[in-house]
């Protein structure tokens, strides 16, 4: 009985044994496998300088490029605005909002895509002025040292609390023309006409109380419904207002979209009433 057990013991002795020798060779294996395909790896290829000078190539150089596209952007009372390509007449000028001075970079130097720290930089002085019927912390005109043209500059980043805030501050019904409405489905697109133009306005009006919300928070930027408009404080003439059918109304008028919580029953009203 004795033998019986030792030869038990022995046997179990070598199955563990065994077991683990397979474990440590899987092991070794698995390092050596992942060691050789590390090196055999494909290496990361970086654009070469070759590369970067051939794109380049497509980009204007800075004597032949406008001032606003010199001048993209414009730091105001610690708020970032950007230029529209757009002038407007001295009429439409307002208060003096004091003087700053721009700063822009030659985006047809190499080193603005490889060495930072040598990019060249240009520097203009400007007078900045607000404009009547659109409150300065969102829209105002700057006239560049030297020159007669008053050119109209955007708060990239304003976000208002409501509708009736943003048309408040930026006065659409003042500065846009409408167009055509159109609706898309079932990868059409149908045009139709507004009623009427005032009543229109009157429809956002009505919804001012409506909230902003974070159009990426909506994974959408317009809605099935599209007032198409037209502004001459922007060289983009892709602008609208859109309405969804799950209750959201969208815009784009001042560069970046913004999206308003307007409820269904608002998106059913413009529908029924507003078009004809």
């Amino acid at each position: 009985m004795k033998n019986k057990c030792k030869s038990f013991i022995h046997l179990h002795r070598l199955i563990i044994i065994s077991v683990l020798v397979v474990v440590i060779c899987l092991a070794a294996i698995v390092t050596l496998v992942s060691l050789r395909s590390q090196t055999n790896a494909m290496p990361v290829v970086k654009p070469s300088q070759n590369d970067t000078v051939l794109n380049l190539a497509k980009v204007p150089k800075w004597e032949e490029r406008s001032l606003p596209s010199k001048y993209v952007s414009a730091e105001i009372d610690g708020q970032r605005f950007v230029a529209t390509g757009t002038t407007v007449a001295t009429t439409r000028l307002a208060d003096s909002l004091g003087n700053i001075t721009l700063v822009g970079y030659d985006e047809a130097d190499i080193n603005f895509y490889i060495e930072n720290s040598k990019i060249k930089e240009y520097r203009l002085d400007a007078a900045v002025y607000a404009l009547h019927d659109l409150d300065p912390q969102c829209v105002v005109a700057i006239k560049y040292d030297g020159q007669e043209s008053f050119y109209v500059y955007v708060a990239e980043d304003y976000k208002p609390e409501t509708l009736g805030e943003f048309m408040t501050k930026l006065n659409p019904q003042a500065s846009l023309q409408i167009g055509e409405i159109s609706y898309d489905k079932a990868n059409k697109t149908y045009t139709y006409e507004l009623k009427d133009i005032i009543t229109f306005w009157n429809f956002l009006k009505a919804n001012s109380a409506a909230k902003y919300v974070n159009p990426n928070e909506l994974n959408k930027f317009g809605g099935e419904w599209g007032v198409h408009v037209y502004s001459d404080l922007t060289e983009d003439q892709n602008l609208y207002f859109g309405i969804s059918h799950d209750g959201y109304l969208f815009t784009n008028i001042y560069h970046t979209v913004k999206a308003f919580d307007i409820g269904t029953d608002a998106s059913a009203e413009f529908i029924e009433n507003i078009i004809k």
